[in-house]
């Protein structure tokens, strides 16, 4: 019973940690957890940030809080899947440089802006960004891992 389903988890945990230390031993899965980890910062930022700017900054409500969060995901349901397109047709990496600098500028933009169109725009921008970004870095978690650590490989992104 109990002491069985132990061991089959803790076989499973020994060997998901002896495939993450196997990945995360090779330069590029180090740059895309370094990425993956900046991604992960980035939607905390977004979380945290954007109601606090926007009702300090433009006194919204929570109802236009949320329709500000509304407007960016659905650019990021109907961007994924186009950068997912871009990035199947041109290479993962293509994607990442030009993803990463749109949402940074969106971020900037979000930080620094004093009028509330811009800033919705900025905050627009910042989600077309990390919508590009998502998909670019699991297809290269995808790409760059060894056939029989793909699973962990996807974990680790």
């Amino acid at each position: 019973g109990v002491v069985a389903w132990l061991r089959v988890w803790g076989g499973l945990a020994r060997g998901a940690a002896e495939g993450w230390r196997g990945l995360l031993q090779e330069r590029n899965q180090q740059g895309l957890l370094i990425g993956n980890c900046m991604l992960y910062l980035n939607y905390a930022a977004n979380i945290t940030v954007i109601p606090m700017q926007a009702f300090q900054n433009f006194g919204t409500t929570p109802g236009e809080i949320g329709l500000l969060y509304s407007a960016a995901s659905v650019v990021g349901v109907v961007m994924s899947p186009v950068a997912g397109r871009f990035a199947d047709r041109y290479g993962r990496l293509a994607l990442v440089a030009p993803a990463t600098i749109a949402a940074a500028m969106g971020c900037l933009g979000v930080a620094f802006l004093s009028e509330w169109s811009h800033f919705v725009a900025a905050y627009m921008l910042w989600s077309l960004g990390t919508s590009m970004l998502s998909p670019a870095l699991n297809a290269y978690a995808a790409d760059i891992a060894p056939k029989e650590n793909t699973g962990s490989a996807l974990a680790l992104s």
